[in-house]
């Protein structure tokens, strides 16, 4: 069977487009859930944002206290991560295709209720800034930074996605609840 035949596509009443590839001979499900969010889309002295509420929604939910996504993702023996470009953010799991449910529930409680607590977020932006000065701290990265800095001089590429580090510095809790 061709690969486009195992490939269903739907888009849902609320607007929410699914793909779902099915592979019978494999036990396991990935699940990646995609924003349409990214990089390009913040203001200027909020760059970086989008990649440190990806940081964040790790940190508790309504429902997903700090740490509970990690155990499930553990006991299930599976796999869990998240990552952001500069036009969207996407959130994903490898667990048991039986666990599929579950990690749709997480996503959309964290998306819903997470709680952004004023501890984790200030805990968290030291993280981030950690990543940045790693990035910058490599020939490579200043390469990298200073290229897109040049070529997209006018355009939102221009920006790191993890931000510029004063940025970052400046960047409260309430920007990412907003």
């Amino acid at each position: 069977m061709e690969m486009t035949q195992r490939l269903k596509s739907a888009t849902l009443s609320n607007g929410l487009r699914v793909k779902v590839y099915e592979e019978p001979s494999v036990p396991l499900v990935t699940t990646l859930v995609m924003y349409g969010v990214g990089s390009v889309h913040e203001q200027p002295d909020h760059a970086g944002a989008s990649h440190f509420l990806e940081h964040m929604l790790f940190k508790g939910s309504l429902l997903y206290p700090k740490g509970a996504i990690d155990r499930f993702v553990f006991r299930a023996g599976g796999r869990v991560n998240a990552f952001t470009t500069e036009d969207y953010t996407g959130f994903w799991f490898t667990v048991g295709r039986d666990l599929w449910e579950e990690c749709l529930r997480i996503e959309a409680d964290r998306m819903q209720r997470s709680l952004l607590e004023e501890k984790e977020f200030e805990a968290e932006k030291q993280v981030v800034l950690e990543e940045i000065r790693r990035r910058l701290d490599s020939p490579w990265g200043k390469l990298w930074q200073e290229l897109d800095r040049t070529v997209y001089r006018e355009h939102p590429y221009g920006r790191p996605i993890l931000g510029w580090e004063e940025n970052l510095r400046g960047l409260t809790r309430r920007n990412l609840a907003d």
